[in-house]
């Protein structure tokens, strides 16, 4: 378990800075790019070619890091599945890991990291080995 929570702690890392490209490469866009967003109100209604930086920021907007293969970790650690109660206790402490993990980011950046549950966010990183 000690190797799995090295390699973990890697690859969270590998995530946060992919994480971090996605959200630098947006500084600097402006509202024009997607005025149904960012002029017309489905998120804010700001005037055409205004920056959207102030909206990256402070829990605005959230950037995610997806979990996937759960149950494959937890079978492949333990030898039992996700829903046994000794699986269920691991796969908990593995999300709740990931949690706090977007917690320490968004409290030190600012930035509104968030974990979701989809296996292929669109935004976010997943984590496989």
């Amino acid at each position: 378990m000690d190797e799995f929570w090295k390699i973990f702690d890697e690859r969270l890392e590998l995530c946060h800075q992919a994480l971090r490209c996605k959200h630098e490469r947006l500084l600097g866009t402006s509202s024009s790019v997607a005025p149904i967003l960012w002029n017309y109100g489905a998120i804010a209604r700001l005037p055409k070619g205004e920056k959207i930086d102030k909206y990256l920021f402070g829990s605005y907007s959230s950037i995610s890091l997806g979990y996937a293969g759960i149950y494959e970790a937890v079978k492949y650690l333990t030898g039992k599945s996700n829903t046994s109660p000794e699986g269920e206790k691991l796969a908990l402490e593995i999300m709740n890991y990931m949690n706090n993990k977007c917690s320490e980011w968004k409290a030190k950046e600012n930035i509104g990291y968030s974990l979701y549950g989809t296996p292929n966010t669109f935004n976010g990183c997943v984590i496989y080995r």
